[in-house]
């Protein structure tokens, strides 16, 4: 049986990562379905966003995703939740333009309720009331997943419907 040879093929759009981002998805080792024979290379590029941590380029306006450790989550809450309202106003405004907004934990429900960070002084209840009210307020999904790279994995997974999506709207119009 002849052997294909495999060849790198580069995605066709590029992950934008917040030039702020301290701890940023590498996006690597993805399974990503390619043609026979070829993988798929995950082009990333730090850039300042105002809004989120991560985007695709050139969807920067529309396409937003906050990543939330669990130490971060319960910080943005308590003494950072002014500027993390102020944030998700941006947010809001993206979707009321058709776009999408997300945030994306590295922790599922049963972290953030039973085991806070020791720092914290915040109630779970308080948190989840939060989340609560800032995903209806603002119209954010937020995504619970049980570590870091589950969270990276779906964090891709949602660029990625967002970019064939908005493929589909392009062709639909042609």
């Amino acid at each position: 049986m002849p052997r294909v040879k495999s060849t790198t093929k580069p995605l066709p759009f590029t992950i934008i990562v917040d030039s702020r981002e301290q701890a940023p998805f590498g996006f690597t080792d993805i399974d990503i379905s390619a043609p026979a024979g070829k993988t798929w290379e995950v082009k990333t590029l730090r850039v300042g966003l105002e809004t989120g941590d991560y985007s695709i380029r050139g969807w920067e306006h529309l396409l937003t995703i906050e990543r939330k450790s669990l130490t971060d989550l319960y910080g943005t809450i308590g003494g950072g939740h002014d500027r993390f309202v102020r944030e998700c106003q941006r947010m809001e405004e993206m979707v009321r333009r058709g776009g999408f907004a997300a945030v994306v934990c590295e922790a599922d429900m049963n972290a953030e309720i039973n085991f806070p960070p020791p720092s914290t002084t915040l109630g779970a209840n308080h948190l989840l009331g939060t989340v609560a009210h800032l995903s209806m307020r603002h119209g954010i999904h937020w995504y619970f997943m049980p570590g870091r790279r589950e969270a990276e994995l779906f964090c891709f997974r949602l660029l990625q419907a967002f970019w064939k999506q908005r493929q589909h709207e392009l062709e639909d119009l042609l």
